[in-house]
C-alpha cells in the first residue's frame, strides 16, 4: 500500500467458520491452520486500510493422511490359550469417520469391524498351532487411507510328560533293531492322554521327516494302562526303530527324541502338545 494507513486483515480458511482476524507484522502474515479434513479449500485474505479493502484468494488442496495404527507389544502363549488384543489408532483427519478395522491372526479368519471415534480396538483368538505368527492390525478411513502395523505372537507347545521305553534312563535303542520301541505319554490332571489324536503322533528330532506310530493290520500300535501307577490312564504308543534310522532321526549322536502331537474330538482339538525323552543309541 502507498499509503501511510493502518491496516487490519482477516483470512477465511473455507470451513465453514467465516473470516477471522489475521495478525500483521508490518505488511506481512503468516497464515496457519490445520484442516479436519482433507479435500479442495478456497482461502481468502482480505486486508483493509482507512478508505478500502483488498482480497486474494488461492485455491489450498489438503491431502488425506492415513491413520496411525498400534498393534501393541510381541506376545508368547501356550497352544490353547486365548490371545486377548488390544490394539489402536489415532487420526489427524478429526473427520475421518467412519473406520474400518482387521486383525488378521496369520492363520485363520481375520476379525473385522467399524469405529466411529479414534482409540482402542481389541478382539480375541484362541491359538491353537504351535509356530510364530505375525499379527497385522489394519484401519481404513473413510477416503481409503489405510495404515497398518504388526505384532509378533509366538505360540509354544503343550509340555507333556513322555518316557521312551518305561523303566530305563535314558532308555537303550539299538540302530540294527527291526522292530518298535513303546513311548509312554503321561496322563495329568490337567492332560488326559486318552483322548490323544493318534494319527498326529510324529516323534523324531524336529528337523525334516518324523516317524508317525507303527501299525498292525492297518491299526495303530497303541494301548491304554497306568504306566506310572499313579491312578490314571496314559497312552502306550510303539514307534519303527527302522523308520526312525532311514529319516536320519536316530543315529548314534542322537541323545534325546521329540514326540509332538495334539488332541484328538474326545479331548480339546485345540491343544498342540511336546514332550521330550531321553536315549542312548548302540
Amino acid at each position: 500500500d502507498p499509503g501511510a494507513d493502518f491496516w487490519s486483515a482477516t483470512v477465511d480458511y473455507d470451513e465453514g467458520a467465516g473470516a477471522e482476524a489475521l495478525t500483521l507484522t508490518g505488511k506481512s502474515f503468516i497464515l496457519q491452520h490445520s484442516y479436519a479434513d482433507n479435500g479442495s479449500f478456497d482461502v481468502t485474505v482480505a486486508v483493509t486500510d482507512d478508505d478500502e479493502t483488498g482480497s486474494r484468494t488461492s485455491t489450498l488442496t489438503v491431502r488425506n493422511v492415513a491413520p496411525i495404527v498400534d498393534a501393541g507389544a510381541d506376545k508368547t502363549f501356550t497352544s490353547g490359550q486365548t490371545f486377548n488384543f488390544a490394539g489402536s489408532f489415532s487420526d489427524p483427519g478429526v473427520n475421518d469417520s467412519p473406520w474400518a478395522w482387521s486383525i488378521d491372526w496369520g492363520t485363520g479368519t481375520p476379525t473385522t469391524g467399524s469405529a466411529t471415534a479414534q482409540g482402542a480396538i481389541t478382539g480375541s483368538n484362541r491359538v491353537c498351532g504351535a509356530g510364530t505368527y505375525n499379527v497385522i492390525l489394519s484401519v481404513t478411513d473413510k477416503d481409503n487411507g489405510t495404515g497398518k502395523d504388526t505384532a509378533q505372537v509366538t505360540v509354544g507347545y503343550l509340555p507333556v510328560g513322555i518316557s521312551i521305553q518305561p523303566g530305563s534312563n535314558p532308555s537303550p535303542i539299538a540302530l540294527k533293531k527291526q522292530g518298535t520301541f513303546p513311548v509312554a505319554i503321561f496322563s495329568t490332571p490337567t492332560f488326559d492322554a486318552r483322548t490323544i489324536d493318534v494319527s498326529s503322533l510324529r516323534i523324531g528330532n524336529e528337523v525334516g521327516a518324523e516317524a508317525q506310530v507303527a501299525t498292525l493290520k492297518g491299526k495303530y500300535q497303541t494301548t491304554i494302562q497306568d504306566v506310572n501307577g499313579d491312578g490314571r490312564l496314559d497312552m502306550m504308543a510303539q514307534f519303527s526303530v527302522p523308520d526312525l534310522v532311514a529319516n536320519g532321526d536316530l543315529t548314534l549322536a542322537t541323545t534325546s527324541l521329540v514326540l509332538r502331537g495334539k488332541l484328538g474330538p474326545n479331548g480339546d482339538p485345540c491343544i498342540n502338545f511336546r514332550g521330550v525323552g531321553a536315549v542312548k543309541v548302540n
